[in-house]
């Protein structure tokens, strides 16, 4: 179903924005994540620390710290922050799914 692009109201391929608006937007997206002030943090949240404790939870985990649930074969398992935007946060292990909805918060 088309609609009308919520900027200049021409009619879109059933999203929010026509073409050119939504290239536009993944434009600004893409600059956005590509700052040096993004990378040095980047860096600093997964750098060597991270991918060793990240390794080691990985190896050992058996249920999902966030749902509680017990991983099934095929699932995808991420090393969490407990502390969201602190490097040096314990890790935990976490269905992606799960991660994902927790977003940045603390649980």
């Amino acid at each position: 179903m088309r609609k009308p692009c919520i900027i200049c109201g021409d009619l879109t391929n059933g999203g929010t924005r026509c073409d050119t608006h939504e290239t536009e937007l993944q434009q600004r997206k893409d600059t956005a994540r590509n700052t040096p002030e993004r990378q040095a943090y980047k860096r600093a949240m997964y750098g060597p620390y991270y991918r060793q404790q990240r390794k080691a939870i990985l190896a050992t985990a058996t249920h999902c710290a966030i749902c509680g649930h017990a991983f099934k074969q095929g699932d995808k398992i991420e090393a969490d922050h407990i502390y969201p935007g602190n490097p040096l946060s314990p890790l935990q292990p976490a269905h992606r799914s799960c991660n994902q909805r927790k977003s940045g918060k603390a649980l």
